[in-house]
């Protein structure tokens, strides 16, 4: 398999990745916004750029760039090669690319991260993405911590409801496009778009339209900060609060990988999120899925009782054994339920079979 370094380390490809592509198959973060394995390639965010050093037989593209000179109190013109977004430049053997390890990229990376916050609120304390919010993740680590615009921001509509399920938050968008791609590329419903330019930019549902369909919850999951939230979870709870534990979709028989995300400090799942599985869910969940934590809490029987009235564990399955024992062979019907694991189901039918004589089964 051809190989090429990203920051001195050897990182193999296949035929037809791009530089951030072979380096997300490897486990490493090329830092970026509008990438998503799942969806075409926007190179809009710039955030991926990275250094490209020629081979002995080619030239470096140089540009000139101004950069801010404190000590002169002025700007100066400095010479440096042209940076590439990973995102779109294809991987060629024997290549030599610097990510973290070049000081140019992680001065771009900064500038990035400046002009997203000109017009960005700095509100992580009240909002629904911090904790897991990549514009957070990288201004701590390639921020521009000093804020040189002294100007208003300017003021872009907030709380925007898209739909039944989705608030969008125009000043908090760094214009990626992944909702808008994802709806048209794999939800196969272009309902989202953006209007206006530069900093007036925003996206936008189509008019006498709404957000809706069974993958809605998606452009809140591939959204890089928090501009989409679901009316599920928005001001539900603080991410750092929750564990997080693999599971299983047991809405339907395809059985989409997931993370479920809960509470210890009250014992309750909190949500669901689709976990990355190429030959099963690839990287979405449907909204009917990631509601099915629901079923954890509702109705839940959370103590015995008989007759109404709370017992011991012990009293409850004697007095339950009573009644089955009672009750003639193949008599008793027996209901399994989806929202069960198989293990679970498949003891339940076991009891019935063996105890209860059962030849009948019913799923609900």
């Amino acid at each position: 398999m051809p190989t090429f370094k990203l920051d001195g380390k050897e990182i193999p490809f296949e035929q037809g990745d791009t530089i951030i592509k072979a380096a997300y198959k490897q486990g490493i973060e090329i830092p970026h916004y509008c990438w998503h394995p799942g969806l075409s390639v926007a190179a809009n965010c710039r955030m991926c750029l990275v250094e490209i050093l020629p081979a002995a037989n080619q030239r470096a593209m140089m540009l000139d760039i101004l950069e801010w000179d404190p000590k002169a109190n002025d700007y100066r013109s400095t010479r440096k090669p042209k940076l590439q977004p990973a995102c779109q430049y294809a991987a060629v053997e024997g290549m030599e690319v610097n990510s973290d390890s070049s000081q140019h990229v992680v001065d771009a990376r900064k500038a990035v991260q400046e002009f997203l916050l000109l017009n960005h609120p700095v509100d992580c304390p009240i909002c629904d993405q911090a904790g897991e919010c990549k514009l957070q993740d990288y201004w701590l680590d390639h921020g521009q911590y000093q804020k040189r615009m002294r100007d208003e921001p300017v003021h872009k509509p907030k709380a925007v409801s898209f739909g039944e399920t989705i608030v969008y938050d125009a000043e908090r968008c760094v214009m990626c496009t992944r909702c808008i791609r994802f709806m048209e590329e794999v939800a196969e419903d272009p309902v989202l778009d953006m209007r206006e330019r530069g900093n007036l930019k925003e996206v936008i549902v189509a008019p006498n339209r709404a957000l809706e369909g069974h993958y809605t919850f998606m452009t809140e999951h591939v959204c890089p900060v928090g501009a989409l939230t679901t009316k599920d979870f928005r001001f539900k709870a603080r991410v750092w609060f929750l564990r997080t534990v693999e599971s299983i979709c047991q809405g339907c028989a395809t059985g989409c990988n997931s993370h479920l995300d809960f509470d210890p400090r009250y014992n309750k799942v909190q949500r669901l999120r689709p976990r990355d599985n190429e030959a099963v869910n690839k990287y979405w969940m449907c909204d009917e899925g990631m509601l099915t934590y629901h079923a954890a809490h509702e109705g839940r029987v959370t103590e015995p009782k008989i007759g109404g009235k709370p017992t011991t564990a012990a009293l409850a399955l004697d007095s339950a054994a009573g009644i089955l024992s009672s009750a003639p062979r193949g008599s008793v019907a027996v209901l399994l339920s989806a929202q069960h694991s198989l293990e679970d189901n498949w003891a339940l039918a076991e009891v019935a079979k063996g105890a209860l004589g059962a030849t009948a089964f019913y799923l609900t």
